[in-house]
């Protein structure tokens, strides 16, 4: 049906470089100069790269594909690292199968000079969250990629919200910070090596810029990276750090089965303090709130008694 493929390139002997080593993994190539282009000619048709003849910078189809065919998964594999060790990034998910035979072609690799931008929600100040394009996270030797899949906002996030406080749990950017500090989600990229770190692997972590679409793991975040077992949804994971924080407390409580211990407050932490209780002792448990729907909850989860402050003294 076409005779060719021409793509816009602002430089182009840094695209000519990226393309060279791309097509290369297909058996075309090296590019043929013919003034401000290169040709990739195949018996099936021609792959060209152009600087615009208008003299305007090039420009991006955002959202569309440019799709390859490939002889084997082998052969896939091979071109999406060609194109990630010459300068491309993952544009979506790493090479893979859709739903059915047909090989995922459009993972593969983004040219270099295509910019990469991730939605992000975006702290600007007390009360102004604005969801913006960010930078996508960009890789150094011995970092991931994680696609995040669940965010939990905790208690310190809106204080930040409302107040503008622990500015520290969130990421800088050049305007504004991304919060976010309990998440889950997978890895779809791994730049040189990263041990125990597997592409498609599913994990949950503290660190912080966890309300955006990706973020980058370094050695230190991936060391305090937990995998999630399959049971588990992504959402379930993301509660891990405040679970962690509960269990800490009753670890330090150590409560013993004759004992009567008063949990107060029936948020996420509190609650999770009861069940950890629950889970570790016969001691009775009495839960302390405000909120007769917080109560409740207490009651399903097996507190043995619960006190509304506002209705009576605890």
């Amino acid at each position: 049906m076409f005779s060719h493929v021409m793509l816009g390139v602002s430089d182009l002997e840094v695209s000519r470089k990226f393309y060279d080593a791309l097509l290369g993994t297909l058996g075309l190539g090296p590019g043929v100069a013919n003034k401000n282009r290169y040709f990739y000619r195949s018996p099936g048709g021609t792959f060209a790269i152009s600087t615009p003849i208008n003299g305007q910078p090039a420009t991006y189809g955002n959202g569309s594909t440019l799709g390859f065919s490939m002889a084997s998964p082998e052969q896939a594999d091979a071109f999406h690292a060609a194109g990630v060790a010459n300068g491309g990034t993952t544009c979506e998910d790493p090479p893979g199968y859709r739903e059915g035979p047909i090989r995922r072609a459009r993972t593969a690799s983004r040219s270099p000079q295509e910019p990469a931008l991730m939605k992000a929600a975006v702290f600007h100040g007390p009360r102004d969250i604005r969801f913006e394009d960010v930078p996508r996270p960009v890789l150094n030797e011995g970092e991931a990629l994680m696609r995040i899949r669940a965010c939990g906002i905790c208690g310190s996030d809106l204080h930040t919200y409302r107040e503008g406080l622990f500015l520290q749990l969130g990421l800088p950017l050049e305007q504004g910070r991304v919060l976010g500090h309990e998440f889950s989600g997978e890895i779809v990229e791994v730049c040189g090596e990263m041990p125990d770190v597997q592409v498609g692997g599913r994990y949950t972590t503290v660190s912080v810029g966890g309300n955006a679409e990706f973020l980058r793991i370094t050695p230190q975040i991936a060391s305090r990276m937990i995998p999630i077992p399959d049971h588990l949804s992504f959402e379930e994971a993301a509660t891990t750090e405040p679970l962690a924080t509960s269990l800490h407390a009753v670890e330090l409580a150590d409560p013993k089965d004759d004992q009567v211990m008063v949990v107060m407050g029936a948020g996420i932490i509190g609650l999770g303090v009861l069940q950890c209780i629950r889970a570790r002792s016969s001691a009775r448990v009495i839960v302390v709130d405000l909120s007769e729907r917080r109560l409740q909850l207490a009651r399903e989860l097996g507190a043995h008694l619960t006190i509304n402050a506002s209705e009576e003294d605890a």
